[in-house]
């Protein structure tokens, strides 16, 4: 979840106040000390209170395009508590300082969303409740205009996060509930859940270990619904590697796994006494190894599917010995009369059940409260590529720097092989998000191929081994639209992202985010040309605002950060140094009018001489 804070907003940011005593001749009333109205020769109107000549007191502002502020007044400026609306349903009540708004306030724009907290020279910072149209909803902390640190983000289907956020992303310790029950509790990293962490299912299984881009990763155990339990290694969230699998009965195994089944070498114990030694595929006996049953027989040799075959050496608990060849577990020539045959059928092995997976959900998003001065939302940064989860939770939905956007991804989203068709119509397989053309899914698919997935995305272009690669056209359910370059699913190259608002964004992509050269325009007429970074305004660039200030120069995090160059409607001229947004260091400041400020600027204000 994330909001720009509109340009009337911040209109006293990076521009100086242009409210001055006796703007012109006094319409009516007493414009020096008293009550009187008054017009500006660029429309502006005001009616209240004048003290020495100032706007000072209570009165109201309204501003040709229709803007109106009511509220207090000092020394020609928005001091104090006020309201101020803009004819397109833009509303803001709450305390102003100096023309900004700076303290508790309350803000509500034109799609339904809402900011109830406080606020900072224009910016959301401090604690706050933002709310989206949708139904998501954080109460926390917030810094510069980004969620950062500690807060709870609700989601309209019951899923929450509570725990620390970092530049509008889950960083760092936490907790996330999904609506189906599923809970976890540790780490993240940038809207990743990535350390150490808890997962509980929602049938009631528990994992417990190291967790990387959010699947169990490394070493920790597993409670399973059905009593079994297991310790050791996994590869993005399943059992592989050295590990001990015990079965709700007490049988346990010792050995190595692959894709959650005994695979490898591995030594299997049984309650009954049976005990087995040796080698394993798919969760079953496969090769050489050593077998002990619970009656004391004892066999050695070869196996296949979970039985004695091919050569072998059967020894029963009576000491007599068969030696030669086992076929589905019975020997191929009949044992000597006083040699009882000693069946291969007892205790089964242990073959574990695949991890169920979640269903297929888009990643999380960063939630961002973006501080540029245009009003549109920009869609930058994308969330990781879609991959198959053991514990995949959506964030903030399609969001901008969300979760993690990190939006909703190019790449094809599981949908559990419904609507995928090549170039001729022929159905397609879709396994964990790849595409194949045989329902076993052994064979990649490489061609033209179409694919509506279940969230209602649909994709349309080249596919190389299963991923979308070359050209295509991702159309997002909300109404977003991409056409460009894939690589291995991912955006990557050059391409054209869309919004719903008519914002667009055209350029280089890299992993989904602006990365590279790129132009974008906002759905309000503002546009950036420039470079892009992970998803930002970051290097050199030129932004223009719909009402026609632009600057050109560098930008770091969305903002003017460093050199650069403002140019204001009025004529007037910054040159210098920028910080984060605002005019900071050494600069200088000229006006048509002949004034020239140049020296030392601190946040937007000139502590220097002037001539």
């Amino acid at each position: 979840m994330y909001a720009r804070t509109s340009g009337w907003l911040l209109a006293g940011c990076l521009v100086l106040a242009t409210v001055a005593p006796a703007w012109a001749g006094c319409l009516e009333g007493d414009c020096q000390n008293g009550q009187g109205r008054i017009e500006h020769p660029d429309g502006r109107v005001y009616k209240g209170s004048f003290r020495n000549g100032y706007l000072d007191g209570e009165g109201v502002m309204r501003f040709p395009e229709g803007t109106v502020y009511r509220g207090m007044f000092r020394l020609g400026k928005f001091n104090g508590q006020g309201t101020v609306s803009a004819p397109d349903g833009r509303r803001y009540t709450g305390s102003f300082k100096d023309d900004v708004i700076d303290g508790e306030g309350s803000l509500s724009l034109p799609d339904g969303q809402r900011y109830i907290g406080e606020f900072q020279l224009g910016r959301y910072h401090g604690r706050g409740t933002l709310t989206s149209p949708g139904g998501r909803q954080y109460t926390g902390d917030f810094r510069h205009g980004i969620i950062e640190g500690e807060g709870r983000m609700e989601s309209a289907d019951g899923s929450s996060y509570e725990g620390t956020f970092f530049n509008g992303r889950p960083h760092g310790r936490g907790r996330q509930t999904l609506a189906d029950g599923r809970r976890y509790s540790g780490d993240f990293n940038e809207g990743i859940r990535q350390g150490q962490g808890v997962m509980v299912l929602s049938d009631g299984g528990r994992y417990e270990g190291a967790i990387v881009e959010g699947e169990p990763h490394g070493i920790g155990s597993m409670r399973f619904a059905d009593g079994r339990r297991y310790s050791g290694a996994f590869v993005q969230g399943r059992m592989e590697g050295q590990g001990n699998l015990t079965r709700a009965d007490g049988g346990e195994y010792v050995g190595e796994m692959r894709l959650d089944l005994p695979w490898g070498r591995g030594v299997l114990t049984g309650t009954d006494g049976l005990r087995y030694e040796g080698d394993w595929a798919e969760g079953q006996y496969e090769g050489k190894g050593v077998l002990l049953y619970a009656d004391g027989a004892r066999y050695e040799g070869e196996f296949k599917n979970g039985r004695p075959d091919g050569e072998g050496e059967l020894v029963s608990a009576e000491g007599k010995r068969f030696k030669g060849m086992f076929s589905d577990g019975r020997p191929v020539e009949p044992p000597p009369p006083s040699a009882p045959l000693v069946a291969a059928s007892s205790a089964p092995p242990i073959v574990s059940e695949p991890l169920p997976p979640p269903p297929a959900q888009p990643a999380a998003s960063q939630a961002v409260v973006a501080t540029s001065q245009a009003a549109a939302p920009k869609g930058g940064e994308v969330e990781p590529e879609a991959k198959r989860s053991f514990f995949s939770i959506p964030f903030f939905g399609a969001d901008k720097k969300a979760a993690v956007e990190k939006e909703p991804q190019a790449e094809i989203v599981p949908a559990g092989g419904e609507g995928a068709r090549d170039g001729n119509g022929n159905s397609l397989t879709v396994k964990d998000n790849r595409l194949f053309r045989d329902a076993g899914g052994e064979k990649p698919y490489s061609g033209r191929a179409s694919r509506t997935m279940a969230d209602g995305n649909r994709f349309e272009g080249k596919v190389k081994d299963g991923w979308p690669q070359g050209e295509g056209t991702m159309i997002f359910a909300d109404g977003r639209r991409y056409q460009g370059d894939f690589q291995q699913g991912n955006r990557q190259g050059k391409g054209r992202l869309s919004f719903p608002d008519g914002s667009v964004y055209s350029g280089e992509f890299a992993d989904n985010r602006f990365h590279g050269s790129g132009d974008y325009s906002f759905a309000d007429g503002s546009r950036y040309v420039g470079e892009f970074r992970n998803g930002n305004f970051d290097g050199l660039g030129m932004l223009t605002y719909a009402d026609g200030r632009r600057y050109n120069g560098s930008f770091s995090r969305d903002l003017p950060h460093g050199q650069g160059t403002l140019v204001s409607p009025d004529g007037s001229t910054y040159e210098g140094a920028f910080r984060a947004g605002r005019r900071h260091g050494r600069g200088k400041l000229a006006y048509p009018d002949g004034r020239r400020f140049e020296g030392a600027f601190e946040e937007d204000r000139f502590i220097g001489q002037g001539s």
